[in-house]
């Protein structure tokens, strides 16, 4: 390989970088950052040192792969280098901060919110998911460390932390002046009683089980200093703090002995606003906390936040959705295609934000445990068969690349290599399926040697791929698509119990063996909080998925996690659909400020304000 010693800001933009790599360097302080490269069987690593405000130098090690991905609408923008632009549309790197209008912060009025689903339960002990912090939850709880600009790991309520040489315990030095909303104070034996009630199965600890159960222990020597003992080495545990929607957050422990079960509607956090009433299936409403004063240090405003009020909309249909956007009823929202959008793509008051992540696409998760999509056959027909650009192109109008893996560019133990595992021939999908004996009735669809027909289920929760993967596959191989309207909440209890065929998901994470632990490992399945629903068992990938978590070495990780990939692509556990990240429009009439999301799908509200002057 070619071995380049200096990139400029500009140059990485030209060469096509997306996530990874490319979000670390864009995002860089200064001018240039040097990258050295080494070849590590075929994965390439990179060893980034770049120097970070209010940060630390950095040492980070990412996997790099450069390659052209033909994309007709996607071009450099003119202004900041470390966007993209496409009209109206702003596509920003992980870690990077945009404004959604020219910053003149004021204090005051409203902001609204028009959610990505229904809050099912606002109690950070029990959440099943992360999805409640995404529709709305998010500013009643703040975390002990979060991604940062870069992206790098950055004190939160957490001002540093330390490892073991053994990297088994973990010791954290909490900030001094934090307390919850109802006064009680933050300190090293409230964040030990959270955890110790995530750690106790009566509790059936939601989101955050995954992470409980690794941890032996959790003491609290001092006032300030909490420590955390694992049961088995996890490299990952610091990722796992801060994963996806909202990792670990802490309720008040007066609240929890006060509240018990009720916690859910009388949620007491340490963020930026605190709760007010939440109206079921209608809104959330919160009110600034006006004691505030310990913001992340990528936020620009660290104290209280601007707007009286936030107001999340429970917001399930998209058309009703983007009626309200519309119609000026919510000033930002979250879950729908640009095709909704694109109404909106010549209106001078609406700034829509992409924002692009690292670790898998957005892709059908199969479940290998049900009739039809256990037999490996039918499962790899189905992949064949997907017409990505069908699938996708109406919801992105083609910007994104479409993908070939189950891991994007950028993600610490992507191969290239495994991009055309899987091309669209229909074809030979089914001569796959003629083949195993799966034939054709006279109603055009396929039935086992048993007369059972091959139908498989993908629930509309709602979300854009259903219904054009129907129609795609329906037409092109025969087996049955059912897309039932099930909302998501109900749709989660259904994936923890290994039922329906397909789920549609991304994984948000810069090391693949961090996004794949948690979706393919035998012992993540029906647990809480996790993504896993393929319901497949292997001994060699476990054991795969065991050692990568055990693995100091980067380098060496990602040649495991190349190994997993592998397993995984030739088991077909998944249809790849397209390299996508999360889409933020606003009403800059009703909200302003700057837009930045860490590397989760959700904005952080501390430097979002009302724009509304009536």
């Amino acid at each position: 390989m070619t071995v380049r010693k200096s990139f400029s800001r500009r140059r990485l933009i030209q060469t096509g970088l997306v996530g990874g790599v490319g979000a670390i360097a864009l995002a860089a302080c200064g001018e240039t950052t040097t990258i050295e490269a080494t070849k590590v069987q075929e994965v390439e690593v990179e060893r980034i040192v770049t120097v970070k405000e209010e940060v630390p130098v950095e040492v980070i090690r990412e996997v790099e792969v450069i390659r052209e991905v033909e994309v007709e609408v996607m071009a450099p923008a003119a202004g900041p280098e470390s966007t993209f632009s496409i009209g109206p549309i702003t596509a920003v790197r992980m870690g990077t901060a945009r404004n959604a209008t020219p910053w003149n912060p004021r204090r005051g009025g409203t902001i609204s919110h028009g959610s990505p689903s229904a809050i099912n339960n606002l109690d950070p002990l029990h959440m099943p998911d992360g999805w409640s912090l995404m529709a709305g939850g998010q500013p009643l709880y703040d975390g002990l460390i979060a991604y940062g600009t870069g992206p790098v790991l950055q004190p939160w309520l957490a001002e540093s932390w330390d490892v073991s040489d053994d990297l088994m315990t973990y010791t954290f030095h909490l900030r001094n002046d934090v307390k919850f909303h109802d006064g009680t104070p933050f300190n090293a034996e409230a964040a030990k009683f959270n955890f110790e009630v995530w750690m106790d199965p009566a509790n059936t600890p939601g989101a955050v089980a995954n992470i409980a159960s690794q941890i032996e222990r959790v003491e609290a020597p001092s006032e300030f200093d909490l420590v955390i003992v694992l049961k088995d080495l996890n490299v990952f545990f610091l990722n796992d703090l801060v994963a996806n929607q909202g990792g670990v957050v802490f309720a008040s422990p007066a609240a929890i002995e006060k509240y018990g079960e009720d916690l859910t509607r009388n949620p007491v956090g340490t963020g930026p606003f605190k709760f007010r009433e939440w109206k079921e299936n209608l809104s959330l409403t919160l009110d600034r906390f006006d004691d505030y004063n310990w913001g992340p240090p990528w936020a620009r405003n660290k104290g209280p936040a601007f707007p009286d009020t936030f107001i999340s909309y429970e917001m399930t249909d998209v058309a009703s959705k983007m009626a309200a956007f519309e119609a000026g009823e919510v000033g930002f929202m979250q879950h729908f295609s640009l095709t909704e959008l694109q109404p909106f793509f010549s209106d001078p008051g609406t700034a829509i934000h992409l924002h692009l992540i690292p670790g898998q696409p957005w892709y059908l998760q199969t479940n290998a445990s049900l009739f039809p999509t256990d037999d490996v056959v039918v499962r790899r027909a189905l992949i064949h068969a997907t017409d990505r650009g069908t699938v996708t192109r109406g919801v992105t109008l083609g910007f994104g690349a479409l993908a070939g893996s189950l891991l994007v560019p950028g993600t610490v133990g992507y191969n290239p290599e495994l991009e055309g595992m899987y091309e669209f021939d229909i074809p030979k999908a089914n001569q796959l399926l003629d083949d195993a004996g799966y034939a054709r009735g006279s109603d055009g669809f396929r039935y086992d040697s048993g007369g059972k027909l091959l139908e498989v289920d993908f629930p509309d929760t709602p979300n854009p791929f259903s219904q054009p993967y129907k129609l795609n596959i329906e037409a092109a191989i025969g087996i049955s698509v059912i897309t039932p309207n099930i909302e998501w909440g109900t749709a989660v209890e259904g994936y923890l119990k290994g039922k329906h065929t397909h789920k549609w998901q991304g994984g948000v994470g810069i090391e693949g063996g961090v996004v794949m632990n948690t979706v393919y490992h035998s012992k993540s399945f029906g647990v809480p909080g996790n993504r896993a629903f393929t319901w497949y068992y292997d001994d060699k990938l476990d054991a795969l998925l065991d050692s990568v978590k055990q693995e100091p070495d980067i380098t060496e990780r990602a040649v495991i996690t190349n190994k997993i990939h592998q397993i995984v692509m030739d088991q077909a556990l998944g249809i790849p659909l397209v390299e996508w990240g999360s889409l933020f429009p606003t009403n800059t009439r009703l909200v302003g400020g700057s837009v930045f999301h860490g590397i989760s799908q959700t904005p952080y509200t501390f430097d979002l304000y009302s724009t509304d002057e009536g």
